[in-house]
C-alpha cells in the first residue's frame, strides 16, 4: 500500500513491535502508556492493535504508526492512534482508522466507541470524516493538561 507516494503496510501489532510503539506514545501524548501497559494490554484477548511500518534504510521496517483498543462482543473501543510527527497529514492516520474498523466489521463490531481530547482539532477532523458522532462530554477527563474529553460513536 501507498500512503502519497511512499509504501507501507499495515499488519497485527507483536510484542517484537512495542518498544517502538512505547516510544512512539511518549513522543505524541503527555499521558504516555508505558512499555509494561502495552505488554499487559497486548497479552488481553480482546485487545487488538495494528501497526503501520515503512522500509527502513536496512532491512528492518520502521514503525511509523498505530491504533489500538479492543472488541467486546458487538463493540470496539478505540484507545490509542499515533503516527509519527514527521508522517502527520499524509494519510497515515486515515488507513490505520480504516483497517481497524474495517478488522472490527469481520469480526462482527457494530459500534465503536472513542475519547478524544476536546482540542485536539486534526484527530476530530479524522474521525468526523470517518462518521464519528459525538455522545458528550466528560469534564476534566484528561490530566497533564486538564481537558474534557469528547466521547464519539460510530455505528457501522
Amino acid at each position: 500500500m501507498g500512503g502519497g507516494d511512499r509504501e507501507y503496510c499495515i499488519r497485527m501489532m507483536t510484542r517484537q513491535d512495542l518498544a517502538q510503539a512505547a516510544a512512539l506514545e511518549a513522543q505524541t501524548f503527555t499521558d504516555a502508556w508505558s512499555l509494561r501497559l502495552w505488554e499487559q494490554s497486548l497479552e488481553q484477548k480482546s485487545f487488538c492493535g495494528l501497526v503501520l511500518t515503512l522500509p527502513g534504510e536496512r532491512e528492518e521496517p520502521v514503525l511509523a504508526g498505530y491504533i489500538c483498543g479492543q472488541f467486546v462482543m458487538d463493540e470496539g473501543e478505540i484507545h490509542r492512534i499515533a503516527v509519527a510527527s514527521s508522517l502527520r497529514r499524509e494519510g497515515y492516520g486515515q488507513a490505520l482508522l480504516e483497517s481497524f474498523l474495517h478488522l472490527g466489521m469481520e469480526k462482527g463490531i457494530s459500534r465503536f466507541f472513542l475519547e478524544v481530547r476536546a482540542g485536539n482539532r486534526p484527530a476530530r477532523a479524522l474521525y468526523e470524516k470517518n462518521a464519528f458522532v459525538c455522545l458528550g462530554t466528560r469534564k476534566n477527563y484528561y490530566q497533564n493538561p486538564k481537558e474534557d474529553a469528547v466521547i464519539l460513536e460510530k455505528i457501522l
